[in-house]
């Protein structure tokens, strides 16, 4: 696994890092001004802040509590992974988990902007119709997120609900 990590950490903060409008030309001519552009833009700004806070989670797991799973007779690695691991990381990653909703939607709307403001200079340069489309495109991007924000405070319930249950033998 150590190998790995070294293997992939560049990339992974490379693209955590990166300015995510610099890679916004290469989707463009990946996938065109179609929804699959907009996908790899969400994706980017979502998946490595998650996979940073899963690694740190389990990197911080306790040993203790590993070597207390092995006196008490967990032989298996799956076993101690499953059990011991995965729950003592979880509340970690459920915060990776909410970050990572919260930058999709900043993807998202990002993307849907970019979009719009690229296919409307494709389409010609009619100003006036401009002057129309953007605020309409505004108004449409503010509906979708906070329709999606009212998604998004349930969903957040449902991780701390989940984070709560699996810890429960954990002392705060």
């Amino acid at each position: 696994i150590r190998w790995l990590e070294r293997a992939l950490d560049p990339y992974v903060y490379m693209f955590l890092t990166a300015p995510t409008v610099v890679f916004v030309p290469i989707y463009f001519s990946l996938f065109g001004l179609s929804r699959w552009a907009i996908v790899a833009l969400i994706v980017q700004y979502a998946v490595f802040i998650v996979i940073v806070n899963t690694i740190t989670a389990v990197q911080t797991v306790d040993a203790e509590l590993v070597e207390m799973a092995r006196v008490y007779g967990a032989k298996s690695e799956q076993v101690i992974v499953r059990k011991v691991l995965l729950r003592a990381a979880l509340p970690l990653i459920a915060a990776g988990l909410r970050l990572g909703l919260g930058r999709a939607v900043k993807g998202m709307i990002n993307g849907e902007i970019l979009i719009a403001v690229v296919g409307a200079d494709l389409k010609g340069h009619d100003h006036a119709r401009g002057v129309l489309v953007q605020p309409a495109h505004r108004l449409t991007h503010w509906l979708r997120w906070r329709t999606l924000r009212l998604v998004d405070a349930d969903q957040v319930d449902e991780l701390y609900a989940i984070a709560r249950r699996s810890t429960t033998w954990q002392t705060t």
